[in-house]
């Protein structure tokens, strides 16, 4: 075709556009319609499957019986109040406490006195009544005797009646009877608050630190009366005391003065070196102090702690110090044995106070 009928045709289109675009739409609506036609057969189609798939289901249970909450309650009880293995039980994996019988080598109950298996008299040691299974210091016959476990080591350390003394302070206390006398008593009775070893009991070292005795003889002046001063120092020269025989300084008592002198090479010049001692007295103990040199002797202090209320005191050789309404002096501190020995005033009686059980 030459460009001419192009043209034409372009020319004719241009004159007919709005019917050529009526005709368009018309084609298009048709097509819609057949289409739809189409969908409305399907869908016919697939509804009448779906209703003959219904018709065709038949319930598995045509008749279902009511619904029992045993199950469900019982399952909710065992949540609420869950099982609890015993200390001696036979469940499987939880076997109870044994121990071997001797004769036939069988493993039986560990408070057996005789064996079950073979009737033999079971043999527990040197003495039975000693037997302590839980090594918690109480044998197993008082162990039972006073309501608690053999097998349990925890019990020894609580408290049964709040009196606050654990069941091994009280079962160590005075009166101490012979432990294969299961007849008598033995300490004091853990189930009574009332019945308790003495207060003096709950007090143990926490620390004992030892520190250069403090005091330093340097020096001493003659009087015109010829008696005699001594100078003595605090430690790092804070403080200075001139003090006759007989005075008190810090505690201490100028107990005595030996004067001398001694020979001494200094650079190969041999001059004479005072070495005089005056000697202190705190209780009954001496102390030497020479002249211008440090003391050979270490000064203790303990650190003491009343577990009943968490009191804490810091005490020294000689000191004394109130606890629940008595006075006790602090007779010695030995470092050695981490142990304070202190007399009460009232009645002059005897205490050793050392470390608290678990920290030894």
């Amino acid at each position: 075709m030459n460009l001419g009928g192009w043209k034409e045709i372009g020319g004719w289109c241009k004159l007919h556009y709005d019917k050529l675009l009526a005709v368009a739409m018309l084609v298009a609506l048709l097509a819609s319609l057949v289409h739809l036609a189409a969908r409305v057969g399907s869908l016919a189609e697939a509804r009448q499957e779906h209703e003959r798939r219904l018709a065709a289901f038949r319930p598995e249970h045509p008749t279902a019986s009511a619904v029992s909450g045993t199950v469900y309650r019982a399952a909710l009880n065992m949540l609420n109040e869950p099982f609890q293995a015993p200390v001696r039980t036979n469940l499987l994996f939880v076997p109870e406490t044994r121990v071997w019988c001797t004769e036939c080598r069988m493993p039986i109950p560990i408070d057996a006195a005789i064996c079950p298996l073979c009737q033999a008299e079971v043999d527990k040691g040197p003495n039975p009544l000693l037997f302590d299974y839980d090594k918690d210091g109480i044998p197993n016959k008082w162990e039972t005797k006073l309501k608690l476990d053999p097998t349990d080591p925890k019990d020894a350390l609580i408290d049964s009646d709040g009196d606050g003394f654990s069941n091994i302070l009280e079962f160590r206390a005075a009166p101490q009877t012979d432990l294969t006398d299961l007849s008598r008593k033995h300490g004091t009775d853990i189930h009574d608050p009332d019945d308790h070893p003495p207060v003096i009991d709950l007090l143990f070292v926490r620390e004992i630190v030892g520190e250069e005795f403090k005091l330093r003889f340097l020096g001493k002046i003659t009087l015109p009366d010829g008696s005699k001063k001594f100078q003595l120092n605090i430690h790092g020269d804070v403080k200075t005391y001139w003090v006759r025989l007989g005075e008190t300084v810090e505690g201490f008592t100028l107990e005595d003065f030996d004067p001398r002198t001694e020979k001494q090479d200094r650079g190969g010049v041999m001059l004479t070196v005072d070495v005089s001692v005056l000697t202190l007295k705190r209780g009954e103990e001496l102390i030497p102090l020479t002249i211008d040199q440090k003391v050979p002797y270490t000064e203790y202090t303990a650190q003491l702690h009343f577990t009943l209320d968490g009191s804490a005191y810091s005490v020294k050789r000689g000191d004394t110090f109130a606890l629940k309404g008595e006075t006790y002096l602090v007779k010695s501190i030995d470092s050695a044995q981490d142990r304070v020995v202190l007399v009460r005033e009232s009645d002059q009686q005897e205490f050793h106070v050392g470390r608290a059980p678990a920290e030894r």
